[in-house]
């Protein structure tokens, strides 16, 4: 009985220990997360997807280029421009960002999926950009093939 307890009680040390560790460990990664992102960027970050979403395209991708001042985080970037510049009918720079966005995150199903969107509008296919998709990407394989099968249903 007396080992019983003693084990229980060393437990609860134990878990304690744990969880203010895993605590301390959460609030350092969320305020490096918060320092990533200046106010600026996230104001004007904000701002670009509200235009897009009242199809106010032409400001949505200025305050898009302008978010890039602001932040060294391209990708996201990268991605919004491209689906703006295809809301507004100009597939050529949302094919040159998507493809960039692609690169840098190609295990990303939704970047592939809008280029594939962008390429399609355009009566183009993905076999001309060879060169531009990272194909060793297994990741990026699968989700093309899942995308491919779910466009055939």
């Amino acid at each position: 009985m007396m080992l019983w307890k003693i084990k229980l009680i060393g437990l609860g040390v134990v878990l304690l220990c744990t969880s203010h560790c895993l605590r301390a460990q959460e609030k350092e990664s969320a305020e490096v997360f918060l320092e990533e992102y200046t106010d600026q960027f996230q104001e004007c970050f904000f701002e670009a997807l509200k235009q897009k979403s009242i199809a106010n395209y032409d400001k949505a991708i200025n305050l898009l280029l302008q978010c890039g001042k602001y932040s060294s985080n391209q990708k996201v970037l990268d991605y919004e421009l491209a689906r703006v510049y295809m809301a507004n009918k100009q597939y050529l720079k949302a094919q040159d960002y998507a493809l960039r966005a692609l690169n840098d995150q190609p295990e990303n199903p939704w970047i592939l999926s809008t280029l594939l969107g962008i390429l399609r509008a355009q009566g183009s296919d993905l076999q001309l950009f060879q060169e531009r998709i990272p194909w060793d990407n297994i990741t990026l394989k699968k989700n093309l093939a899942s995308l491919y099968f779910e466009k055939t249903d």
